[in-house]
This record gives structure tokens, C-alpha cells and sequence, in this order.
């Protein structure tokens, strides 16, 4: 740095560290934040923000910033023995060994010395406590890495030696979360919101998303205000209450209501942090930034993409959100140009990678998903900004130049979309995958051997609402021997099944529900093998929806359109020319579904020949895809940027 950039650094590490020593550092975490934007590439930042992770809980985030600070600056003595610590806390002595060893014969910075807890001052004290709450930190780190199996079991084990930790029983509710167990989740999170006074922003979102879950839409209204009603929210907490509130509505007017006001308070009048411009030498550089770069739909869809784009014209980088990886993860990595993790690196310095890779489009697929980076894209880190493929409200999201839309969503999107930003209509489904392995054969329609029809679906109470409740109801009395098949997940706590009792028993058919839990012996689509016709909602996730027809079972989704998140499961539908299985209302959606139990025959003809017309279809076209994808995105491009025009 020059010398006066040196003073202005040296005097705002000064006056956060002012604030640390005399404000509670968990508090701090926007003003942290703050800094590391304006600082990009410090070590000090991250290692504040490391602090401010430990104190609020999140070990897996502190190990993640305290080892960033260690990679750029591995000579300062404080950097090292936080990490040794924190790895003597979690049981790993030879990590903890490792980073202790450099501790000492490294240059102590004592300003920095001074904002360390106790816990994270010495390696030999922090050994002899190694067991203190080493499955605490287990079970973060491991929940940072989406491995919520391992993560639920190291934090059992963390509340049965100290059942009143109170980080231990948040962490318990996030991980339920993930799991879907989330009557316990409300259990866990209630507990902790009674120990620490229920002022926490995190307890009370999480409060939110457990009610919603679970169907209690007004709990889960007053769990948001709370959290929003805090002095100093922070910009990822309001955002996942603006989706939240989104969900629950399902009315697009209030919702755009909504995202304008977060916009006005968060992220409003963002300039780029660095100048872009376009390339000039007829590459086009496109960068992909995702949260779902492992199996899923989307990173399916991302991969066919990156795969296949002419190299000639296209460079492709991917900016991975998530920190698991699997088989995709690395196929991602072998066919784009540069794939790396991101979920740990600032705003400012993420942009400024992208600024150095040259992008010159940008594809945000998180949106206001848990993973997204919203503040980044506000700042316009690209020439031109695309939101796709229909990523959680964002359409909605600032600086985005263009959604990407197909013959599926492109009236949905049109609705909602504000003026001033372009829609970028694919002939092409909005995406298209490889054919899915690892599915054995469909099963003959259950009908046939019951005598009776099997209607399947998978319980979402975030779903069923009083007018879907109803269509329900009318549904089965026009199919007297007609029976539910509640796929209802792994896990089962008292307290759903509590829910379910007051959720159907007023309906009257609580007798003709069958309850399924899957085990380990089920085969793939298993389910559906008993499962004639298939009934989708609207938080429907198109990989459920793809795998109903992919075992034969035909899918009727429930979609009134008025919500303002665009449902990818209708791209699922249209794409394979089922688009009259999208039903816009209760009195549509019965219709449909006698029309199609009505003949035996039908139903067997179904579970022969859905998979053989789904492989056929524009869904799996994948060349096709490509081909309209790259050849539209050139022409915007060349159209918008002609090389040698002057700026």
C-alpha cells in the first residue's frame, strides 16, 4: 500500500480495534465486514471476523477466517494460536500440535494478542481443556461442510455431557433444520430462546423457518418481526426473512414491496468496486456463481452448460458458494476453465478475482437462497448480469441486468420482474440435464394389485393451507377407496406428528393416510412404487418432480401463480410436454386428477412409457440446449458490446 493508503488502514484497524475492546464481539460483525471490503486482502480482517464468528457460535466459520488470516500473513504468532487452540478444543492434537509449533517461532502483534478469549490464547491450556465442548466444535465444523449426519451426532454427544450449552442447542436446531426433523428443531430452538431471553436475530429466524416448516404461518410472522425489529439487523438475516415472508404470501405485489425496501436499507446505490469492461478480443468470458455445485438439478443443469460450451467463444469460471463436494463438484472442476471455492472469500476480493478472470456475464444462480451473495452482485461485478435459472426471487434482485426465462416461466417472470430489467427468453427449457442413473426399472402401477388407487405426496406443511386443504379433501371424497401415501422423511418427533393429527383429522380422512418413512433398504424411487398418481406442491423441489416421472408416476403440481418465487418444477412439466399437469387451482387440479385414475389401463401405460417420453424430451436435449444458450448469449453480447466500439 502507499503511504496514505498505509495511515488510513493503520487508523480504521485502530479505531475497530477501539470497538472490540469495548463493545461485546460478537456484536460486531457489520462493522467487521465493513472493514474487510474495505481492506480486501488483510489479514487483519479476517482474523477479526474469525472473533466475531467464535463469539456468536460458529466455529466452523471462525477455523475458516482464522486460517485465511494464517495463509496470507503465516509469521504472526496470533493467527497460528487461534487455530491451535480451536483444533485442541476439537480433539485434533496433531493439527493443533502443527499450528502451536509455528506459534512459537513466530512475531506476536500484541494489538491483535489483546482481542483474543482465553480459550484462544494458549495451546497448553487449551490441550489440558481439549474435552471441555470438543463436540460442540466437532459438529461445527462438520455442519460447514453440509455433513449434517456427523454434525447431529457430535452434538448429541456435546448435550448429553453439558445439556445446557446453549450454542450446542442452537446449533442443534440448525442442524435438525437441514434434516427436516423440525418438530425437534422447534423443541431445541424454543429451549435456547427461553435460556438467553429470545433476543438473539439468529434464534428468531430459525424460530421462523422452524414455525414455517411446521405450517404455523402466524408464529412464524411474529418469530420474523422480532428478529427484524433488532437496532442493527444484519444484511443475510433480512434477507432470508424477505424469502420467508415471500413464501408465506405467495402474493407477488407485497413481496416486491418487501424486496424494495431491503433494497433501500442494504444494498441501494452500490457502485462496481473496480471497472469492468467488456472484452475486446471476441471471447466472452462467463462466470457462474452457485451454491449448488454438487448432485442436484441445478448443478446438473450447470455442468451439461459448462461442459459444452464452444471453447472458441466461451471461456467458463465457476465460483462455487458451497463447501461440500462430490462426483459433479469434480466434474464442474475438470470441464470450466477455473472452479474454486468462494463461500470464504469477502465481497470486495471476490470481485476483484472476477475483475482479474475478466468476466464479462455473470450467471447468479443463489439468489436470495441461503448461499447468495447479494451485496456482491449489487455492486455490478460484471458488464452484464443474469439471473438464472430462476433462482429464489432473483428477478427481483438489484444490478441484475437480465433473468434468463423459457416457454415455462417466462408469463411468471414478466409478471414480476420490475421495469428497466430485460427478460432473455430461451427457445430452449430454461435447462437441461444428463439422463439419471442409479433407478431401477418402474414398478407396475400399485392399482392393479390393490384394487384400490394410491395418491403420494411428500409432506410439506409450508404447503397446505386452508384452500389446499380443501381441494384435498374433495379430492378423496370423490375417490372413496382411494388412499394418501405421506412420505413424511426420515425423521419423526412427537411434535410432528402432533401437527398432523390437526392438520388432517379435520378433513375427515385421517383413517385413509398411510405413512411412509424410508429406510435403508429402499431402492431408488422406492416411494413411488406404490404410488399411482403423484401429487406435487408448490415448494416442490423438480428433482422430485423429475423423479415421479422418471418411475412412471404421473405428477400433477398445484401452482396458482401468484407467488413471486418462480417454480423450477414447471420447467420439469413443460419441458417434457406434461404442461397440462400444471394445475392453477383447486377445481383444476381435481378435474385432472380423475381424469387421469380413471382407466386402469392409463395408469399402467403411464408407468410403461413417462421415463422413454422424459429422455425424449427437450429436458434431456442437452446439445440443444447449449446450442440456444450459447448462440443467444453471443449475439446479446456482440450486439451490446461490438468489438472496437469505443465505451
Amino acid at each position: 500500500m502507499e503511504r496514505d493508503e498505509t495511515s488510513q488502514f493503520e487508523s480504521a484497524l485502530s479505531e475497530l480495534l477501539d470497538l472490540f475492546a469495548t463493545n461485546p464481539s460478537g456484536t460486531l460483525l457489520n462493522e467487521t465486514h465493513a472493514f474487510l471490503q474495505r481492506y480486501p486482502g488483510n489479514s487483519e480482517g479476517y482474523f477479526l471476523l474469525g472473533l466475531v464468528s467464535y463469539h456468536a457460535g460458529r466455529l466452523g466459520d471462525a477455523e475458516e477466517m482464522f486460517r485465511k488470516a494464517h495463509d496470507i500473513d503465516p509469521e504472526i504468532v496470533e493467527y497460528s494460536t487461534a487455530l491451535s487452540c480451536l483444533h485442541s478444543q476439537a480433539g485434533r492434537l496433531n493439527d493443533a500440535l502443527y499450528f502451536a509449533k509455528l506459534g512459537a517461532v513466530g512475531a506476536s502483534r500484541e494489538d491483535l494478542r489483546d482481542q483474543l478469549p482465553l480459550a484462544l490464547r494458549n495451546f497448553i491450556d487449551a490441550v489440558q481443556k481439549a474435552g471441555f465442548h470438543h463436540h460442540y466444535v466437532n459438529a461445527s465444523i462438520v455442519f460447514h461442510h453440509r455433513q449434517y449426519a456427523r454434525a447431529l451426532g457430535e452434538c448429541e454427544l456435546e448435550l448429553k455431557i453439558h445439556p445446557d450449552y446453549l450454542p450446542a442447542k442452537v446449533l442443534m436446531g440448525r442442524i435438525l433444520l437441514k434434516l427436516g426433523d423440525y418438530g425437534r428443531a422447534l423443541t431445541y430452538l424454543l429451549s435456547a430462546r427461553d435460556q438467553d431471553g429470545g433476543t438473539g436475530e439468529d434464534v428468531s429466524l430459525l424460530l421462523a423457518e422452524a414455525a414455517w416448516r411446521l405450517g404455523y404461518f402466524e408464529q412464524a410472522d411474529q418469530f420474523l418481526t422480532l428478529a427484524l425489529e433488532r437496532d442493527n439487523p444484519s444484511l443475510d438475516g433480512h434477507a432470508r426473512a424477505v424469502l420467508m415472508r415471500a413464501a408465506m404470501e405467495g402474493d407477488a405485489a407485497r413481496t416486491n414491496e418487501g424486496v424494495r425496501a431491503f433494497e433501500d436499507r442494504f444494498l441501494g446505490g452500490f457502485e462496481p468496486y473496480f471497472p469492468v469492461s467488456p472484452s475486446r478480443d471476441r471471447k466472452i468470458r462467463v462466470g457462474f456463481l452457485s451454491d449448488k455445485c454438487y448432485s442436484n438439478l441445478d448443478g446438473r443443469a450447470l455442468l451439461a452448460l459448462v461442459s459444452r460450451m464452444d471453447q472458441k467463444i466461451f471461456e467458463s469460471y465457476v465460483y462455487m458458494q458451497n463447501a461440500n463436494k462430490d462426483s459433479t463438484t469434480q466434474k464442474l472442476i475438470n470441464a470450466a476453465q477455473w472452479c474454486q471455492p468462494v463461500y470464504d472469500v469477502d465481497d470486495k476480493t471476490l470481485s476483484k478475482i472476477m475483475n482479474r478472470d475478466g468476466i464479462d456475464v455473470l450467471f447468479d444462480m443463489c439468489g436470495f437462497d441461503e448461499g447468495g451473495r447479494l451485496a456482491l452482485v449489487a455492486h455490478r461485478p460484471a458488464s452484464l448480469n443474469f439471473s438464472w435459472p430462476a433462482p429464489p426471487l432473483g428477478g427481483l434482485q438489484p444490478a441484475i441486468d437480465w433473468v434468463v426465462t423459457d416457454g415455462a416461466t417466462h408469463a411468471e417472470q414478466a409478471r414480476v420482474v420490475p421495469a428497466g430489467r430485460g427478460l432473455f427468453r430461451l427457445k430452449a427449457p430454461l435447462f437441461a440435464i444428463q439422463p439419471i442413473g442409479g433407478f431401477g426399472d418402474p414398478a407396475p402401477a400399485p392399482s392393479l394389485e390393490k384394487g384400490h388407487l394410491t395418491l403420494g405426496m411428500r409432506l410439506d406443511l409450508r404447503d397446505l393451507t386452508p384452500a389446499y386443504l380443501e381441494t384435498l379433501r374433495e379430492l378423496m371424497d370423490k375417490l372413496p377407496g382411494a388412499r394418501l401415501r405421506l412420505h413424511i422423511g426420515q425423521y419423526v418427533s412427537d411434535v410432528l406428528l402432533a401437527r398432523l393429527n390437526e392438520v388432517f383429522e379435520p378433513l375427515g380422512v385421517l383413517e385413509r393416510i398411510d405413512l411412509h418413512s424410508p429406510d435403508e433398504k429402499e431402492r431408488m424411487g422406492g416411494f413411488l412404487d406404490q404410488v399411482d398418481l403423484y401429487l406435487a406442491s408448490r415448494m416442490e423441489a423438480p428433482d422430485t418432480v423429475l423423479e415421479a416421472l422418471w418411475m412412471g408416476a404421473p405428477c400433477l403440481l398445484f401452482d396458482d401463480g401468484r407467488s413471486s418465487i418462480v417454480s423450477k418444477s414447471r420447467v420439469v412439466l413443460e419441458s417434457a410436454g406434461l404442461g397440462r399437469w400444471i394445475c392453477r387451482s383447486g377445481e383444476d387440479l381435481v378435474n385432472q386428477a380423475l381424469e387421469e385414475v380413471k382407466e386402469p389401463a392409463r395408469l399402467e401405460a403411464h408407468r410403461k412409457n413417462l421415463r422413454a417420453l422424459v429422455m425424449a424430451s427437450p429436458l434431456m436435449n442437452v446439445d440443444a440446449f447449449v446450442m440456444d444458450f450459447q448462440v443467444q448469449l453471443a449475439n446479446m453480447f456482440f450486439r451490446t458490446f461490438e468489438p472496437g466500439k469505443e465505451e
